[in-house]
């Protein structure tokens, strides 16, 4: 994703797909950096929190992927595979992006929160929004023909 300042504590929980308790629990097992307030003491996200939520997310998804790999559920697999790119997407790697666009299919929520991002995070200006585009057509393109 494009780098910006600071993120609110909502835009993180819609990014990541995780509750606000989630987070705030998070923060508190010092799973996260402090998090720097406003003037308002509103939470202020940086780039830092967002790779360290992502890091956080990746563990947990890995756990589970070799959970669902020793019980042959190849469905579980792909769809945790789908939600793996869709962090490393999320972390700036741009093989994320890539990875989600060679999916068969994307759930709805991925589908949305990539088309999110691009409304507020990219402009035509910028190098991944072609590429987001793509993915998002081709997706929502499938979805169609269904």
């Amino acid at each position: 994703m494009p780098i910006r300042r600071t993120y609110s504590t909502v835009e993180i929980c819609e990014l990541f797909g995780i509750s606000k308790s989630t987070l705030f629990r998070w923060e508190r097992e010092s799973w996260l950096p402090p998090v720097p307030r406003d003037a308002n003491g509103q939470r202020q996200y940086t780039n830092v929190h967002l790779k360290a939520i992502a890091k956080r997310l990746r563990k947990r998804y890995s756990g589970q992927y070799e959970q669902a790999s020793k019980s042959e559920d190849v469905e579980r697999m792909a769809t945790i595979q789908q939600t793996l790119s869709y962090i490393k997407f999320l972390e700036g790697d741009p093989t994320g992006l890539q990875e989600l666009k060679a999916h068969p299919s994307l759930p709805g929520h991925i589908i949305r929160h990539l088309t999110r991002i691009l409304a507020d995070y990219y402009t035509p200006d910028d190098p991944e929004y072609c590429d987001l585009v793509h993915v998002l057509y081709k997706h929502c393109r499938k979805r169609e023909a269904s």
